[in-house]
């Protein structure tokens, strides 16, 4: 199944002559402006992808804390307003153990650097850049959702 969305900046008119293409390759794909807007979607996105990660780590290790099961906690997560493929996979990587790269954590911070150095600063994106800096040395290679060692 086809999954990723391309964003593309630049001509119009030769976007128009390769969507054809774009649109055997992913899902949407979207001509969003001039030259290099394109790659500011994609930190933007990747950024909202770190903050799901992050939130999702934090939630499980607070739910733990205080004795909820994992295991309980997705069920309620993946059944409510809440409930995405990304709490899905992820959450069952964490029930799994299983930190095994679909998308290694050493990517989003680097991505969360990109976006840090096109202008990126609130207080939870400056949390967010934080926490992914510390946890590359040793998490890189693992799976974004890795960051949830990090945290217990």
């Amino acid at each position: 199944m086809v999954v990723w969305s391309i964003m593309a900046g630049g001509a119009q008119v030769a976007f128009d002559r390769v969507k054809p293409i774009f649109d055997c390759l992913g899902k949407l794909a979207l001509h969003i402006g001039e030259n290099g807007i394109g790659n500011t979607a994609k930190l933007a996105i990747n950024t909202l992808l770190g903050f799901h990660a992050q939130g999702l780590a934090e939630a499980i290790v607070f739910a733990e804390k205080n004795g909820v099961k994992t295991k309980d906690l997705m069920e309620l997560i993946n059944n409510s307003a809440l409930g995405n493929a990304f709490m899905k996979i992820k959450g069952e990587a964490i029930l799994n153990d299983n930190y095994e790269a679909a998308f290694a954590l050493k990517h989003i911070a680097k991505d969360l650097r990109l976006a840090k150095d096109e202008g990126l600063s609130s207080p939870l994106a400056n949390t967010l850049f934080e926490s992914f800096q510390k946890a590359e040395a040793d998490l890189g290679e693992e799976d974004i959702i890795s960051i949830i060692k990090k945290l217990k």
